[in-house]
């Protein structure tokens, strides 16, 4: 039987609490002071394979006081469990919050490496701390502005001492699996632990404004000083510039801000304290330094010359200007920039391009050594804003104008991607990985095993069916599966449905529709369409369609076997599935991925035994209660941020006083109604939005609540509007539409 791993990781981390100590050391030029206080330790409730009485004292607590030249914060560092109910349930770990509030700035799992080390024999387990941080689209986050941050946590943990063996990770510590000892000393240990706080601090502090008191360590939104490397040619490469700098207005609109600095300076007096003025008012760049890289920029491709204090455009500025292509920028930034020719080519040859894949083969193929992705995204964008790429979920892949620059070029065209310019290969086997997914998952919050379960399901050959509450994130979770697929190859993206009530083997499978010239020809259903374009399917609601009068023979292909209909497309019988001739072939790798709604499965069709057989059901649920505050305050802070009472009140709503022991719900229905309150022009902070909100928002998601619960729905209701300081003007609509509800309740 293999040993349990909590009582090792807890000696571990046991051992680091212990030795919290007095620190100082250098960031970035200046010095940070970090003063450390220990408090006992309170053992928890019974947790998997611990007992108090044989594994000694709960590791002590630990509160620091951190201080640096403009700025301080206080810590908490604490042995915590994961509380979620799956594969990593009650396994012990290290939790660092701040002093007051609970979103945390880092969680370390000392049980997983533990138990992984334990089930293969090893003799030590190694810890790893991520330097990471999720995407977050919804509180209006750019792709762009999140790689910029990324960058800067990196190069913060490497000012700070960090060894970083991964891009995303740095390392903790090593345990001894026999005794749960340190490999090296306590004392170290704890002293990287404390810099991983400190390092990924501002990250919180972006979000929440009392974490930190001044400013953060670093400015986590500053520019790095490789951005500026652009005016710096390189030595024994054709004399061309190592780096090139962005332009403001977005990644894909650096050719049209382009042309319209080029129009301002040829309308325009064109004296530079007006150029720069452009620059603050139209494109809110503030900062000296970056407008003037702006303008080096410009110049470095010969469109810009100065006067004294005045610009003027150059003929080659004038030229362009009088016809701006995408095809001519290229010619004139790549006979500039080092390595624009070798990022199309490697585009062409691997397209879909990811960005971490760009960033790991680009820089070696031009001799470069980059420690930071700057540089390769800068001329992804680019090239995605002269038109030559084009962007899917986040990868690149060339446009036919880009292919036909990169002919033009003289460099060998590589052949188009098999899954894209010819039928997929019929035995190309589907393999998909966590790793490949997280990525792209930006804000959308899951449990812990869910991605795994999902890689491995269409890996294993299977079709999914996603079930659960509304706002979960169901079809998101399956577009982001669908969106790797084709940067993998495997597909062309995905073909979206949603059922319905009147659905009929004709809107799945397909038949013969009339034409213009009164023939009757073979129309393609959903599912075929899917095949012939080479793309995945994704069917919302599956439920609400009458399964078996909708599915007829698919439900045959869905097992894995080809059916021949008794349609004709020619002079051919139609036949679709894994052995069929002609475009509805099945291959290996194509995947049916359907959602269904958890709680109105009662009031719709019921889905079949058999047609449950055909899938792998995965329960998509809503996050934890912890990580469901979190996400609900950090889109609240967004911008000037609604006041906290109102905060305070949505996530009670929708916590364990609230609605979720009688209504599980996504995180997607809290966040349309804090937009919503955000939104209200004539009070967008009063807490009538709330009210509101609730109407518009919420309780088309109570109805089918059983009546035993109702009085409690509309309790915690009630007491929310209640909390946000609400009145009675503000509540009638609500309670006129809560009485429709639940006619035997009231709102008071």
């Amino acid at each position: 039987m293999v040993q349990h791993p909590n009582p090792i990781a807890l000696r571990a981390i046991r051992e680091i609490l212990s030795a919290a100590h007095d620190l100082a050391f250098e960031f970035d030029g200046q010095r940070v002071e970090v003063s450390a206080e220990r408090e006992d330790g309170v053992w928890p409730r019974p947790l998997d394979g611990l007992d108090e009485g044989t594994d000694g004292p709960w590791p002590p607590e630990v509160r620091i006081k951190a201080r640096w030249e403009r700025g301080s914060a206080e810590l908490r560092l604490r042995a915590f469990w994961w509380q979620t109910d799956d594969s990593v349930r009650h396994l012990v770990g290290l939790s660092v919050l701040p002093s007051v509030g609970k979103p945390e700035i880092t969680w370390i799992t000392f049980g997983k490496p533990v138990r992984d080390a334990l089930a293969k024999g090893g003799a030590e387990a190694k810890v790893f701390a991520d330097i990471s941080f999720k995407l977050h689209p919804k509180v209006g986050e750019t792709r762009e502005e999140w790689e910029h941050r990324r960058d800067s946590l990196r190069w913060a943990a490497k000012a700070a001492g960090l060894d970083m063996p991964t891009p995303a990770e740095t390392r903790l510590c090593t345990v001894l699996v026999h005794s749960g000892a340190l490999h090296e000393p306590a004392k170290d240990v704890f002293e990287r632990l404390v810099k991983v706080a400190l390092v990924k601090l501002p990250i919180l502090a972006r979000h929440s404004t009392d974490v930190v008191i001044g400013a953060p360590m670093y400015d986590i939104d500053a520019e790095l000083e490789e951005e500026d490397e652009f005016e710096i040619p390189s030595v024994g490469q054709k004399g061309k510039l190592q780096a090139i700098a962005p332009l403001p207005g977005g990644n894909q609109s650096y050719m049209k801000t382009l042309q319209e600095i080029l129009e301002f300076v040829r309308d325009t007096s064109a004296e530079l304290s007006e150029v720069n003025r452009l620059f603050i008012e139209h494109y809110d760049a503030k900062s000296n330094k970056t407008r003037t890289k702006y303008i080096r920029l410009i110049r470095s491709f010969g469109f810009l010359e100065e006067e004294g204090e005045r610009l003027r455009l150059t003929p080659d500025g004038i030229a362009w200007l009088e016809n701006p292509s995408g095809v001519k920028l290229f010619a004139i930034i790549d006979s500039v920039v080092l390595g624009m020719t070798e990022l199309l080519q490697l585009t062409a040859e691997l397209g879909p391009l990811s960005p971490a894949r760009a960033f790991e083969l680009f820089p070696e193929r031009i001799g470069m050594s980059w420690e930071q992705s700057v540089q390769v995204d800068v001329r992804r964008n680019w090239l995605f804003s002269m038109g030559l790429t084009e962007r899917i979920g986040g990868a690149d892949r060339l446009t036919e104008t880009g292919r036909a620059v990169l002919a033009s070029c003289n460099t060998p065209q590589p052949e188009p991607n098999t899954a894209r310019s010819t039928p997929i290969n019929h035995n190309l086997r589907l393999t998909l990985t966590p790793a490949q997914v997280r990525p792209l998952l930006g804000d959308l919050l899951l449990p812990s095993t869910l991605v795994e379960r999902c890689c491995a399901a269409l890996t294993a050959g299977r079709h999914l069916l996603l079930v659960g509450p509304p706002g979960t994130g169901k079809t998101e979770l399956a577009t982001v599966l669908a969106n790797v697929a084709e940067l993998e190859g495997f597909c062309e993206g995905l073909l979206t449905a949603t059922a319905s009530a009147d659905w009929t083997t004709f809107d799945t499978i397909g038949g013969y529709a009339l034409q213009k010239d009164n023939t009757l020809q073979f129309r393609p259903g959903i599912y075929p369409r899917a095949l012939k374009e080479r793309r995945w399917l994704l069917i919302d609601e599956l439920n609400r369609a009458d399964v078996d009068k909708a599915f007829g023979e698919l439900m045959t292909v869905l097992s894995g076997k080809q059916v021949t209909t008794t349609y004709l497309e020619g002079d051919q019988a139609v036949s679709i599935g894994p052995d069929a001739p002609g475009v509805y072939r099945q291959p290996e790798a194509f995947r049916l991925i359907t959602t269904m709604n958890s709680w109105d499965r009662t009031s719709l069709f019921r889905l079949s035994a058999a047609l449950q057989r055909r899938f792998a059901v995965i329960y998509v649920g809503p996050p934890n209660e912890a990580d469901f505050e979190a996400l609900i305050r950090r889109a609240a802070s967004r911008g000037e941020g609604l006041p906290k009472p109102l905060v305070d009140a949505i996530v009670v709503l929708f916590g364990a006083q609230g609605l979720r022991p009688y209504r599980e719900l996504g995180p997607a229905v809290a966040l349309h109604m804090i937009d919503y309150i955000r939104c209200r022009e004539d009070e967008p902070k009063g807490a009538c939005g709330l009210a509101e909100a609730i109407e518009l928002q919420l309780l088309s998601q109570l109805e089918g609540v059983p009546h035993r619960h109702s009085t409690n729905v509309t309790r915690a209701i009630h007491f929310a509007l209640t909390q946000a300081r609400c009145d009675a003007s503000a509540r009638a609509a609500l309670t006129e539409r809560l009485a429709e509800l639940f006619p035997s309740d009231t709102l008071g």
